[in-house]
């Protein structure tokens, strides 16, 4: 496996910012640049979960995916909702490669 246990570490953090509660929800700026780093995630991970066989790997990547393409809506938390739904999915990515890594 190519992924480095450090990565996965600042990959975790990065899911925590993102699902922290409604009270503690960060600036739209910084929400922005959370969604970014986690799509930057999750593309790195992606690419690991895809070599890897198994329902798991293709459940998350197939959610992955599809939260991609549906993207933000166009409401007051739209941004902020999509982006917790891109971490509760790079949350699931992390724990299927943190199982591979441990194995």
């Amino acid at each position: 496996m190519a992924i480095e246990q450090a990565e996965l570490d600042a990959g975790a953090r990065l899911i925590a910012r993102a699902l922290v509660p409604f009270e503690q929800k960060p600036a739209d700026g910084e929400i922005a640049g959370i969604a970014v780093d986690l799509q930057v995630y999750g593309e790195l991970w992606c690419t690991e979960a895809a070599a890897l066989d198994g329902e798991d790997a293709v459940r998350v990547l197939d959610d992955w995916n599809a939260i991609l393409r549906e993207g933000p809506s166009d409401s007051p938390f739209g941004r902020w909702t999509h982006t917790r739904a891109l971490a509760r999915v790079l949350r699931r990515l992390h724990a299927l490669l943190s199982r591979v890594a441990a194995a």
